[in-house]
């Protein structure tokens, strides 16, 4: 799949380009998408940059291999790990201390969507990210909509309320 995306890509100016494969398969996306336009990302990680956390990979684990990017707060991690706003902000914080870039998930479950909570819930999510972030690297945390609703349900957001969501995170 990754070299069918590095023919699609190529040439392509203007976005960040970031394929995020699981740990086992980090090195070798990484040779197939070298001197491309495409990054590494890494699926997820431990807020330690060192230490003996076994079965965890630290931020400098991640850039050794050659990440450049980095998912956090993906609503499996939260609903499987029970990772909190905040576990996911001190991840966060690692990240940047390492130049690694964050991508960080932000949504609401659908009882949340339909009980009008959705804005609140992703205010809250955010507020717990950039509480912990020094304000002059703010601006490299890539905050990204998951919609966890939408997962596995056969339902997608609409363009517009994706829209609308979008608009929110950025004001």
């Amino acid at each position: 799949m990754v070299k069918e995306l590095k023919d699609f890509v190529r040439g392509i100016k203007g976005v960040d380009i970031v394929v995020c494969p699981p740990f086992t398969s980090l090195w070798v996306v990484k040779e197939i998408i070298n001197g491309t336009n495409i990054n590494l990302g890494a699926q997820n990680m431990y807020w330690e940059t060192k230490g003996a956390f076994t079965g965890e990979a630290s931020p400098l684990m991640l850039k050794d291999v050659g990440c450049e990017y980095v998912v956090l707060g993906h609503s499996e991690r939260r609903q499987y790990f029970k990772e909190t706003s905040e576990e996911v902000a001190r991840k966060a914080e690692a990240a940047l201390s390492v130049n690694l870039i964050p991508i960080v998930c932000v949504g609401e479950k659908l009882e949340e969507k339909e009980s009008g909570k959705t804005e609140s819930i992703i205010k809250q999510e955010i507020m717990a990210l950039f509480s912990k972030i020094d304000s002059t690297l703010a601006a490299r945390i890539i905050v990204a909509y998951e919609p966890i609703w939408a997962i596995g349900t056969g339902r997608s957001s609409n363009s517009k309320d994706a829209n609308l969501i979008i608009k929110f995170i950025r004001e």
